[in-house]
């Protein structure tokens, strides 16, 4: 029997935002090596790159000056409706539920995060 070659992430198109250019290289990495196709981008760079490509994913930080992750997830969301969210921080989800950043049920990731959790959990929000 041959095993199945495909990878986790198998061709995914996601968007990693995070104001850190090496937390988004680090997270680029990490997905590209799980066979996703990744932009790594702040959040304006991010809203921009949805009008002209279609992306599965958006994986965004929620602390980031200017924009933050909620925000760049709304416009997102506006410009492509059918778009994955996955929300991270270095913030309890909590505090980011309290605030009324996020819903309970929203998808999340804590930093400091595994590659296991972070690929695990990009494969099921992927997966819905």
């Amino acid at each position: 029997m041959v095993a199945d070659a495909r990878q986790p992430l198998d061709g995914a198109s996601i968007v990693v935002v995070d104001d850190d250019p090496q937390i988004r290289r680090i997270l680029g990495r990490i997905l590209t090596r799980a066979g996703a196709r990744v932009h790594e981008a702040d959040g304006a760079q991010a809203i921009a790159l949805v009008t002209t490509e279609h992306v599965d994913l958006l994986l965004t930080d929620m602390d980031m000056p200017g924009l933050d992750g909620s925000a760049v997830a709304q416009e997102i969301v506006a410009l492509q409706p059918c778009i994955g969210t996955v929300y991270m921080s270095g913030r309890s989800r909590d505090h980011h539920v309290e605030v009324g950043h996020i819903a309970p049920d929203d998808r999340w990731i804590a930093k400091p995060f595994t590659v296991e959790t972070v690929v695990e959990t990009i494969a099921t929000a992927l997966s819905r």
